[in-house]
């Protein structure tokens, strides 16, 4: 039976769930950028939402105005979507969470992020995070504390991002070869960039050493960049120009880099530049990643202009910088929660430039608004952590690393190793052996993750499947049981 033909007086707990799969499906396609499809999908669940009793919709129709929103934002119809938003996010605050699973909990955090709510959907991963706790799932509870570490940075709020990512790291270092680890590495590393450089520097260059033992030199960049960062605001600039060249040769050699990576560097390179005290080249550079088309990426705006502000106030061009400096905090703010950190950082260079052209009031109001913000950050709740819980069931896990990513052009994508990991995954628990846990993509590979209770009874299980279909040629699985860890390489066949 599908959920074209799903009778909702049938089973209303069944047909909630299979709204939340459309949802899923519809954000999915929404993140590829594929917007018929994603309407097509969300177009079904606000209909099957709309087809169930007011009591059993409490959660569903605010999650699905979320995705309406998110949708009429990414058509460009801004109208539109502030005021599916309107509509949504009080209803959103009045949902019983108690009363949820994690798959609406974390679609929910998920929706919240991709439209900027980073505040509000910190706190559904953490709810998610309680209830993986108390079902034993180490794996998505590390996967979720990641997640909700990452809206605490895009906040601004580093200490609460830091205590939930390194919980998440905490984790995943009990296991071997667990492809987040490295992911996580560098959140952590963000979070800690500043109150603890030392600890950031050694995190940084184990996520590069990771990839750069793989060969995947495009993961790299993300830890050489942060790297760069760390070192330039150390003063060692010859080490940061360096790691921002080692990046730039990787991203402009790779055919469809994405524009905002290009941008995002070039930004970080003028930084660089900036505290070098080579402002023309810094301006340079800042106008070269302003120039770049098709960001899409309201946050990099901002940041870009801001840098811009501070290359002009360091030049003494204090008119021009103070419009650049509020240009990128216009951006910020359009955001539903902006980072509050850069606000405030932006915010003391356009103090500076007020005063130095006698515009004293301004530079008043300016103050007290950065004020206002440290208060903010100071009086934000502290994130919570309880691991004590955390019950351990499955002891054996097989990783399959399979031999392309998310870059354009393979013979196979992302969406196709969702579909075969679903597959496989009902395989598995058909034998009664395990189950699958979910995926991690990076530009080189996608590793699909199952977990059973014997490694090699759930390998057993796959090994026709994976034999039959090209998808697997030159995979590279682990099998775990334990601490004891074995690689097996997938065959390559010519077809």
């Amino acid at each position: 039976m599908s959920v074209f033909d799903f009778n909702p007086d049938d089973n209303h707990e069944c047909f909630g769930l299979y709204c939340l799969v459309l949802l899923d499906r519809g954000l999915n396609a929404l993140r590829r950028r594929d917007l018929p499809e994603a309407e097509k999908w969300l177009g079904l669940a606000w209909q099957g939402a709309a087809r169930l009793p007011r009591e059993e919709t409490q959660g569903l129709l605010p999650l699905a105005l979320c995705c309406r929103a998110l949708f009429e934002q990414q058509r460009g119809n801004s109208k539109e979507a502030a005021e599916l938003r309107s509509r949504a996010l009080p209803l959103v605050d009045e949902i019983a969470v108690e009363k949820e699973g994690v798959p609406f909990l974390n679609l929910m955090a998920g929706v919240l992020a991709d439209l900027g709510e980073h505040r509000r959907a910190a706190g559904y991963y953490e709810r998610a995070v309680e209830r993986a706790v108390g079902m034993g799932k180490p794996f998505v509870v590390a996967e979720l504390l990641e997640r909700e570490g990452v809206c605490y940075s895009r906040c601004g709020l580093k200490e609460h991002a830091a205590t939930v990512l390194r919980a998440a790291l905490k984790i995943l270092r009990e296991y071997s070869g667990e492809p987040l680890a490295p992911i996580v590495m560098i959140s952590v590393g963000n979070a800690l960039r500043q109150t603890a450089p030392e600890e950031a520097e050694q995190l940084y260059k184990e996520a590069a050493g990771i990839y750069e033992a793989k060969g995947q030199w495009e993961s790299a960049t993300p830890p050489w960049v942060n790297l760069g960062i760390l070192c330039s605001e150390q003063g060692r600039h010859a080490e940061s120009v360096a790691y921002y060249e080692r990046v730039l040769r990787v991203r402009e050699g790779l055919a469809g880099t994405p524009p905002a990576r290009i941008a995002s560097l070039l930004n970080n390179m003028a930084c660089c530049r900036r505290r070098m005290g080579e402002l023309d080249e810094a301006l340079r550079l800042v106008d070269r990643a302003m120039a770049v088309e098709k960001v899409g990426d309201a946050g990099l705006v901002a940041s870009i202009y801001g840098t811009r502000g501070q290359i002009l106030h360091d030049a003494g061009r204090d008119a021009e910088a103070v419009e650049w400096l509020r240009k990128s905090g216009a951006e910020r703010r359009k955001a539903g929660n902006p980072n509050l950190e850069l606000l405030a950082e932006n915010l003391g260079f356009e103090m500076e430039s007020l005063r130095r052209l006698g515009r004293e009031d301004e530079a008043r109001e300016a103050e007290e608004s950065r004020a206002r913000l440290r208060r903010a950050i100071e009086e934000s709740p502290r994130a919570g952590v309880n691991l004590g819980g955390l019950k351990v069931d499955l002891a054996g896990a097989v990783l399959i690393e399979l031999a392309f990513g998310s870059r354009p052009g393979a013979r196979y994508g992302v969406e196709d190793a969702r579909t075969v990991a679903d597959q496989l995954g009902a395989l598995v628990a058909q034998h009664g052996v395990g189950g699958y846990q979910g995926l991690v993509v990076i530009p080189e590979s996608v590793t699909l993750v199952f977990q059973g209770e014997d490694a090699e009874a759930l390998f057993a299980a796959m090994g026709q499947f994976l034999e039959d279909h090209s998808l697997f040629n030159g995979a590279t699985v682990l099998i775990r049981q334990g601490k004891a860890v074995r690689q097996v390489v997938m065959r390559q066949r010519v077809n």
